[in-house]
C-alpha cells in the first residue's frame, strides 16, 4: 500500500468513525427526548439514517481494499492459488465495471439531487449521496492495486 492509500484509508477511518459517532449521538438524543421528555426531535432520525448510509460505504470501500469480502476468501480456500489469482483478476474487473457504472450514475444524480433537500434538516440531497462518489473512487484504486498484484502474482507462478 503506498502513502496516498495509506492517507485515504486514515480519511475513511476517521470519517467512519465520525459517522458511527453521530449514529449513536443522534439515536441516545432521540431516545432522550422522545421517551423521557416527550419532545421527539425531527431531524435526528434523518441523520442516523444518513450517517449509516455514509458508515456503510465507506466501510464497504475499507473492506475491498483489504480482500476481506467473503467471497475472495472462500475462493483462495477452496481452488488451487492459479485458479483463485485467475478468479480474483475476473472479479476485480467486473468490480471495476461495476463501479464505473456507479460512479458514471451518481455523477448523473448530482444535479438531479441538488434541486431538492432532506426534510428534516434541510441539508442538499446530493451532499448526502456524494458518499457514492467517494467510496466508489476509492474502490477503483484499490480494484487498480488488486489487479496488479494478481497480475505479478500470476507472472511469479508462471517462473
Amino acid at each position: 500500500m503506498n502513502a496516498f492509500e495509506r492517507i485515504l484509508e486514515i480519511v475513511e477511518y476517521t470519517v467512519a468513525s465520525l459517522f458511527v459517532l453521530t449514529m449513536v449521538v443522534s439515536i441516545s438524543l432521540e431516545v432522550v427526548f422522545r421517551y423521557f421528555l416527550n419532545m421527539p426531535l425531527s431531524w435526528c432520525e434523518e441523520l442516523a439514517r444518513f450517517a449509516t448510509i455514509w458508515m456503510s460505504f465507506i466501510g464497504t470501500a475499507i473492506t475491498y481494499r483489504h480482500r476481506d469480502l467473503v467471497m475472495m476468501d472462500v475462493i483462495d480456500k477452496v481452488v488451487s492459488k492459479r485458479i483463485g489469482i485467475l478468479c480474483n483478476l475476473l472479479a476485480t474487473v467486473m468490480a471495476l465495471g461495476f463501479f464505473a457504472v456507479l460512479i458514471y450514475g451518481e455523477i448523473q444524480l448530482q444535479s438531479i439531487a441538488a434541486a431538492s433537500r432532506s426534510l428534516a434538516l434541510g441539508i442538499p440531497m446530493n451532499v448526502w449521496s456524494m458518499v457514492i462518489l467517494f467510496s466508489g473512487f476509492s474502490m477503483i484504486i484499490s480494484a487498480v492495486r488488486h489487479t496488479v498484484t494478481d497480475v505479478r502474482a500470476l507472472i511469479a507462478l508462471h517462473r
